[in-house]
């Protein structure tokens, strides 16, 4: 599937060795307050004398020593796992909520990774995806599907709408094929490779019991919890799996069209004023692993369900086939029981 990916151009640029201000520019970013990993420094360690020289080059230091391939530190590959009660049978696993401590050094080198690909994210990302993404939130992808819905139900079309959820999504991605799908994406070798250091021989780390020994683990699949990249890693992934599903998509999707004027609603159907606009499709909104996904005929809703499942399935991507999966009709005209139609609103 990897394959497939249409190869966008390499950005060199991405290459560059990080300057003092880009580093400096992401330890402010930190947010103070929050547990180190296992060495114990705070984010306030780094921020509070980071305008001293000598602290400053010893933080670029290590920085470059990664980032030129000298060494990649083995604290930057440990997480520290905090395990905290939720409610219910805490002899039940599902009953507890893990939290990731990592070394705040390694987290300042994921920011400014995470940094540029966020801008390469900014050129070659899919209009549909809202999550993570700069100047978009939720909002704008419930807007849109709620836009969308409104304007089919002023043509009197009927919508199917399937509302995906995936499970443990960010933890089955293939490390493999990320890296791969980045250079893909014009992410040019050496900085993949980077990506590539940074999740290979990862383990975590953590106590049963108060004074218990610590168990530690490798782990070799999903992004890592509690990183600053995972997020912006995740989207890469999530457009690979959406453009392959997109490729093999047999369904019809939902067409709109648009005028650049400043007429938003109530257009006269019989002036047929929507044949003079632009055609687009619109047929999903996405919010990282949450995505909404029209359809105009219930046959069309089932035949895009099974398409959906077998293509995230070929990313290592599980659907939710019951609970959090769900399907929904959105009718053309609102009818109550025993009477005719009440509006089109």
């Amino acid at each position: 599937m990897v394959d497939q990916i249409i190869q966008r151009p390499i950005d060199a640029s991405l290459n560059s060795v990080p300057s003092q201000q880009d580093i400096l520019r992401n330890v402010k970013k930190m947010k103070g307050g929050k547990s180190p990993g296992d060495n114990g420094i705070p984010p306030e360690a780094l921020k509070a004398p980071i305008h001293d020289d000598a602290t400053l080059s010893v933080l670029e230091g290590i920085i470059l020593d990664f980032w030129q391939g000298n060494v990649c530190y083995e604290e930057w590959l440990v997480g520290r796992l905090k395990l905290l009660p939720k409610k219910g049978d805490l002899k039940n696993p599902n009953n507890w909520r893990g939290i990731m401590l990592l070394d705040i050094s390694g987290k300042i080198v994921a920011s400014i990774l995470s940094e540029r690909l966020q801008g390469l994210l900014m050129q070659h990302g899919i209009e549909c995806q809202n999550g993570f993404s700069r100047l978009r939130g939720c909002p704008d992808a419930l807007f849109s599907l709620k836009m969308a819905l409104q304007k089919r139900r002023e043509h009197k079309r009927d919508t199917w709408v399937l509302f995906v959820d995936l499970i443990k999504a960010f933890d089955t991605v293939n490390r493999g094929a990320l890296v791969q799908i980045l250079q893909k994406m014009g992410v040019p070798q050496h900085f993949a490779g980077l990506v590539a250091q940074l999740h290979t021989n990862t383990s975590v780390r953590f106590k049963i019991g108060p004074n218990g020994d610590d168990i530690e683990f490798s782990v070799s699949i999903g992004v890592k919890q509690g990183d600053n990249m995972a997020p912006i890693l995740f989207l890469f992934y999530m457009q690979a799996a959406i453009e392959a599903m997109e490729r093999e998509w047999t369904v019809h999707k939902p067409q709109f069209h648009y005028k650049a004027d400043s007429k938003l609603t109530s257009r006269d159907p019989q002036k047929k004023e929507w044949q003079e606009g632009t055609i687009f499709d619109f047929w999903a909104s996405l919010y990282a692993d949450d995505g909404g996904f029209l359809f105009c005929a219930r046959d069309d809703i089932t035949d895009g369900s099974n398409q959906t499942f077998s293509t995230l399935e070929k990313f290592g991507l599980r659907m939710h086939v019951s609970g959090k999966t769900e399907a929904m009709y959105v009718p053309s005209v609102i009818t109550r029981a025993g009477s005719g139609p009440v509006g089109t609103r």
